[in-house]
């Protein structure tokens, strides 16, 4: 009985990690057949049927708040429209393109399997793959003539806004440059385990000011 027991125990486990693995692909693939459709060039430019082909899932995922009292997105079209700049601007020629990294440089070189795992799941968009160097912008964005706020997560780690080359970008300011950094990762303006009540605070507090010091047209 013991050993029927023990059998029986293996086996839930085993099916349970199955069905685990099984979900975690499936929405990983989903998500980034979802990213294939934001970074195709001809529908960035579109502007609104990307999300219809994938059922607008990824809009009521990230477009539309789940909090009542927070601003969200009207419909999918104006989703993607927000999302221009994602490769949009690259099409475009406004913004360059940065380096496409492979699978086996990511694991081995940087070191980091599990990007190196999404990236053999997701080979990157065809402009990317056609040219993996990268290219330069054809139609660069002039400096910003506007006072501007720069709020840094110094614990994002898809921004890493407090690297010596994010720093640079108040060379690409004429006018008043504010730069704030705060121990948050990537929401700075919810108060939660990655961002504490006091860190929120002086986010909030650097906007107003930032709003209050604007010229007055």
């Amino acid at each position: 009985v013991l050993v029927f027991l023990l059998a029986l125990f293996v086996l839930v486990l085993i099916f349970f990690f199955l069905s685990s693995s099984i979900v975690f692909l499936y929405c990983v693939f989903f998500f980034f057949q979802a990213e294939d459709g934001i970074r195709d060039a001809q529908e960035s430019r579109g502007l609104g049927d990307v999300y219809k082909r994938q059922g607008e899932y990824l809009y009521h995922a990230l477009g539309a708040s789940a909090w009542p009292t927070s601003d969200s997105f009207a419909n999918a079209s104006e989703y993607q429209r927000a999302l221009f700049w994602y490769n949009g601007v690259m099409d475009a020629g406004m913004l360059a393109r940065p380096p496409l990294f492979s699978a086996d440089d990511l694991l081995h070189k940087y070191k980091s399997p599990s990007t190196a795992a999404l990236r053999r799941m997701y080979p990157g968009c065809d402009a990317c793959k056609a040219q993996p160097e990268g290219n330069a912008a054809a139609h660069p964005v002039p400096n910003t003539s506007v006072p501007s706020l720069f709020v840094c997560g110094a614990q994002d780690p898809a921004i890493m806004c407090n690297r010596p080359y994010a720093l640079r970008t108040r060379e690409y300011v004429s006018s008043e440059y504010t730069y704030v950094k705060v121990e948050c990762a990537h929401d700075v303006l919810t108060e939660s385990d990655s961002c504490p009540a006091a860190e929120v605070a002086k986010v909030t507090a650097a906007i107003l000011d930032h709003l209050q010091q604007a010229p007055t047209p």
